[in-house]
């Protein structure tokens, strides 16, 4: 009886500490030049947060710059700091995952963005792609995550992200 009554504890608090595929779990994390929140639950990322370095090349006025993009997929809530919104949750296939967009309706832009992965136990890696571009009479600029263009940089930048 008394034995019982120890192993019942014991049973209980180990169950408690095993995380059911239901429950939702974070991950955080980055790379060089990126930042990366996740929150995946039941098959899902049903949030994720992306904060990256654009490398940018301003033909029209000579010039090259940085700046920050910040994208979100499972939310409709303005953010700081985030210009792309996706508002769908990304299924997962098995373990991985693959979102692409892309935007070419306006005459002289083009945008091209590609997040994918795998999702593991204890951390999420993949890579990230941005890319945009003007080419009209008024504006020749183009930006990509991963370094300058044209300076042998592919502009996928890779990540992984520690679960918490």
């Amino acid at each position: 009886m008394r034995r019982a009554a120890l192993f019942i504890p014991l049973v209980l608090a180990v169950t408690a500490t095993v995380v059911s595929p239901a429950e939702a779990t974070s991950y955080r994390g980055g790379g060089e030049g990126i930042s990366v929140i996740f929150r995946v639950e039941a098959g899902k990322i049903v949030f994720a947060k992306v904060g990256v370095t654009l490398f940018c090349i301003d033909r029209t006025h000579d010039r090259k710059r940085q700046r920050h993009l910040g994208a979100v997929w499972g939310t409709d809530r303005l953010l700081p700091g985030v210009t792309e919104f996706h508002t769908d949750p990304i299924t997962l296939r098995g373990a991985r995952f693959a979102e692409t967009s892309g935007d070419d309706a306006e005459a002289g832009y083009a945008s091209k963005e590609i997040f994918a992965g795998k999702v593991r136990y204890g951390a999420v890696a993949g890579g990230f792609l941005y890319v945009n571009e003007y080419r009209t009479s008024a504006r020749q600029e183009r930006c990509q995550t991963g370094g300058y263009p044209g300076e042998g940089e592919r502009g996928f930048v890779r990540f992984s992200a520690d679960r918490r």
